[in-house]
């Protein structure tokens, strides 16, 4: 058990992945394509993410004991698996360093001001590095480390505002529908906790493989859950025009109210919990494109490939992007799309090893018939 990745760890690892940037990142562009309708595209993308994550797993089961990257030139080939396998990992390098970016520049203008861009970005990804070099057991480890705390601190959010929410507005959520809205808001959501398919990259870790459906039911509630009283406070407090003008609507929510002298410093322990979520979402991309390196190359130990797969990130996430315009434009146009393409290649990976199994079994049952 102890070398051995437990029901109650995916759980808690996958709620804190799906959650930190979904109330940090993306929850003004789920406001801003649903309005007053985001709670439907919420519960919508639960329920996409959730069978996503579940494709995943059929996928998984066919092949217990192998990683993902070991046997999926066995399902596409090796010519289609290897290119598309390189994109996977370049996907998953460019989606850590988009969160790595977000992070270091609202830091830096926030809590650093004057301190270099890439000191932060270089210490948050050694960080990182140090994680995903200790293996994939120790990284869902760590996600029990603050879980408590940082669910309790996400839970107690959508009280500090209450006597300010304009409970008037309340009835819009009611009687206002944006259908097309709440669609395209439910596919941003459905590739965040669609993140749980990433689970075939760790399945031969696991500990009674049997409750992973369980676990990730529970994580898709409680992920839909905080995101629910989010979004709601937030939209009663601001409103949908106002909030998806925000550049960090959850954090304006705890500066826009003052409670007292001790409360006025919530929003700094606040972050730490934040931060400490976007460590492991940050640390769950490296590690993936990390392994993914070490399988594709056909090698057991992915220590090696940890620190120059971090560096091509990190200059990604200096380089790649010249300023914050452009990471808002990314997260409004292509972040979803990019998330939604890594969460949805087990599926086509499942897809053509079905056609294929069934094929196989037709021509077997071809060559078993008796000669007329």
């Amino acid at each position: 058990m102890n070398n051995k990745i437990t029901p109650v760890q995916v759980f808690m690892f996958f709620s804190q992945v799906s959650y930190s940037t979904t109330i940090g990142i993306f929850v003004r562009q789920i406001i801003k394509q649903a309005q007053f309708s985001a709670w439907i595209a919420i519960i919508l993308g639960g329920f996409v993410g959730l069978v996503i994550s579940y494709c995943s797993y059929l996928l998984c089961i066919r092949r217990p004991t192998l990683f993902f990257g070991q046997y999926g030139k066995d399902i596409m080939g090796k010519w289609i698996h290897y290119p598309l396998f390189t994109t996977v990992i370049l996907a998953n390098l460019i989606c850590g360093a988009l969160v790595l970016r977000y992070l270091s520049d609202f830091i830096g203008e926030i809590y650093l001001p004057g301190t270099p861009n890439w000191i932060i970005s270089i210490l948050f990804t050694f960080c990182s590095v140090r994680a995903v070099r200790s293996g994939a057991i120790t990284l869902f480890r760590s996600a029990q480390g603050l879980f408590f705390f940082s669910i309790t601190a996400i839970f107690i959010l959508p009280i500090i505002p209450i006597k300010d929410l304009n409970f008037d507005m309340a009835v819009a959520f009611i009687h206002t529908f944006n259908m097309p809205g709440s669609w395209n808001g439910a596919m941003i959501m459905g590739s965040l906790i669609g993140e749980m398919g990433y689970i075939v990259y760790f399945y031969p870790y696991l500990v009674q493989p049997s409750n992973l459906m369980k676990s990730f039911s529970w994580a898709t509630i409680t992920v839909v859950f905080i995101t629910l009283t989010d979004v709601i406070s937030t939209i009663l407090l601001f409103g949908p025009e106002l909030t998806e003008n925000l550049s960090s609507p959850t954090l304006e929510v705890i500066r826009y109210t003052r409670l007292g002298s001790f409360l006025e410093n919530l929003d700094p322990l606040l972050l730490v919990f934040w931060i400490y979520s976007m460590f492991l979402k940050v640390s769950l991309f490296l590690y993936v494109a990390v392994s993914s390196v070490t399988h594709t190359f056909g090698l057991k130990d992915h220590k090696p490939f940890t620190y120059a797969t971090a560096t091509f990130m990190v200059g990604i996430a200096l380089f790649g992007f010249q300023s914050t315009t452009d990471i808002v434009d990314i997260m409004n146009y292509g972040a979803a799309a990019l998330l939604l393409f890594l969460d949805v290649t087990p599926t086509l990976y499942l897809m053509v090893d079905l056609f294929r199994s069934l094929f196989n079994k037709k021509d077997t049952s071809a060559h078993s018939l008796p000669d007329q």
